[in-house]
């Protein structure tokens, strides 16, 4: 299943109102990753909040609102520094924060032909690194 790893992020407190919303990305670092081909890796709205420790229900993980593409590794070595990554989730936070629908997000691989040409791909999050909601609000 593409949906066997799955990154379940929560909400921080005190989200600002929709239309104060400039843009917003999640943020994330690779510490390796696969070596045969790039990757799609999206971000989805989780239905209802993750739980530590607990099993998740797949059902609860949305569809993308954004991705990226995360390059194939060129060595056998980790990155060291880890590389950055982010995912734009402008729209899908907005959405979120409208309808008052969404408990997190979770980051996840998409299998995609174009991208990945068939393989199945991987990467390892950076442990030193957490993922980061970042927002920019309009001023005034």
């Amino acid at each position: 299943s593409s949906d066997a790893w799955v990154w379940l992020l929560g909400l921080p407190d005190g989200l600002p109102k929709a239309e104060d919303v400039a843009s917003a990305r999640l943020t994330f670092a690779v510490w390796e990753c696969h070596d045969k081909a790039d990757m799609e890796v999206a971000a989805t709205i989780l239905a209802a909040p993750a739980v530590p420790g607990e099993v998740y229900d797949f059902a609860q993980i949305g569809l993308p609102i954004g991705s990226t593409t995360v390059k194939r590794s060129t060595t056998a070595e980790a990155f060291d520094p880890a590389i950055p990554y982010e995912i734009d989730i402008t729209r899908g936070l907005r959405r979120m924060l409208r309808t008052g629908e969404g408990a997190g997000f979770g980051i996840r691989i998409v299998p995609n032909r174009a991208v990945d040409d068939g393989w199945t791909v991987r990467f390892t999050p950076d442990e030193g690194t957490e993922p980061q909601l970042v927002i920019d609000v309009y001023d005034g």
